[in-house]
This record gives C-alpha cells, sequence and structure tokens, in this order.
C-alpha cells in the first residue's frame, strides 16, 4: 500500500517561533509568527503574546532554536 497525503502540512521556519513565559500563571507556549507581535523599544525588539490559560499579555520570550 502506497502512501496517500490527505492533507499536506506547512514546514515551519523555527526563526519564526518563539517560546514564551506567562510572569502571572506560570504557563509556557510556543507561538508562531501570526500568534505574537513585535513591540519596538528604543534600543530593542520586544515580542508580545497573550497567554492561552489566563489570556494575560505577556513579553517574556526566547527564540526556539530546534
Amino acid at each position: 500500500m502506497a502512501i496517500k497525503i490527505i492533507k499536506p502540512g506547512k514546514i515551519k521556519n523555527p526563526r519564526d517561533t518563539r517560546r514564551f513565559t506567562c510572569l502571572l500563571c506560570g504557563c509556557v507556549f510556543d507561538a508562531d509568527r501570526g500568534d505574537y507581535e513585535a513591540v519596538a523599544q528604543y534600543q530593542s525588539t520586544e515580542y508580545a503574546a497573550v497567554c492561552p490559560i489566563c489570556h494575560h499579555v505577556t513579553y517574556r520570550s526566547e527564540p526556539l532554536d530546534e
């Protein structure tokens, strides 16, 4: 029997995914580029995402290097 593709997947770029940590509830989650936004600061760029558990906006993130 041959392999039949039902729905082709999308190859994710690890640089587009960031791992966030919510400081309110402690949830650790990964967010794709469409799920977070970049916020320009004076000398740096912060990334903001909404926690899926408590819905608090968190800014603590790091790039996912997988």
